[in-house]
């Protein structure tokens, strides 16, 4: 009966710890995993389609507001024109083409290039987003317009939500830890206990008792542990009180 006792704690300690603790690590791991990846990759992609977007819209009012300048090939109002544009936080240059893709008027962009393929292409790893688009004077298509837009703000804030990610991750990982200990001495500390009073017990120290607190299967394994111990006690006092009647 004692080695029972002894050998249903032995096989609870160690295995059930070590799968929780596995457990608990590999939740959190696979957490950490997910927060470093998927949100700033979200977010880049949600940055990116909205700079796309964007892109576009600013194409197309700079192409109406260019339009007659182009087609009366007015460079001062072409200028003019190009004003709001050039304003843009994120503007880096703008090439305008005839419609055989012939470059005639480049700002900022000092190797300009007449790029013949039609709409967004964004170059993240370049830091910049370029959109091509026809330009058309009462519905005559005069040219060209290609509009390139930095994309260096995005990046920074792709950069920042990489690091927050990462901290939480590390947060998350280090609460992690902590509860994963917490919870294992949850359930090992009493059995501990357990442990403790059955290897006195099975060295014939019938006066130890296991005492937990509270009100769970431990406690209940430990009463029961108790009234085991205190019938082997009593039948071990009998048969002594027996041998020395005998003698």
């Amino acid at each position: 009966m004692k080695n029972k006792y002894i050998n249903i704690v032995k096989k609870f300690i160690s295995p059930k710890r070590t799968q929780l603790v596995i457990l608990v690590m590999t939740i959190v791991l696979a957490n950490s995993i997910f927060i470093v990846w998927y949100f700033p990759e979200n977010f880049k992609q949600a940055s990116l389609q909205r700079a796309e977007s964007e892109t576009l819209n600013i194409s197309k009012l700079t192409q109406n507001a260019v339009a007659s300048a182009v087609y009366f090939n007015d460079l001062d109002e072409i200028k003019n024109s190009l004003k709001a544009t050039f304003n843009l936080p994120n503007y880096q240059s703008l090439v305008i083409c005839d419609t055989l893709f012939n470059i005639t008027t480049a700002f900022h962009e000092r190797y300009p290039i007449a790029i013949k393929k039609l709409g967004l292409v964004n170059y993240y790893d370049s830091s910049f987003i370029r959109s091509t688009i026809p330009i058309k004077y009462k519905n005559i298509l005069i040219g060209y317009l290609t509009l390139k837009l930095s994309l260096s703000s995005i990046k920074k804030d792709v950069h920042e939500a990489q690091l927050n990610a990462l901290f939480i991750s590390l947060v998350s990982l280090i609460i992690g830890i902590i509860f994963t200990v917490l919870i294992s001495r949850v359930f090992t500390k009493p059995l501990q206990k357990l442990k403790s009073v059955f290897t006195e017990i099975a060295r014939m120290n019938l006066a130890k008792r296991a005492y937990i607190p509270g009100d769970n299967e431990f406690t209940s394994l430990a009463e029961s542990f108790n009234m085991m111990v205190d019938k082997l006690d009593k039948a071990y006092s009998e048969i002594t009180e027996i041998h020395i009647n005998l003698e």
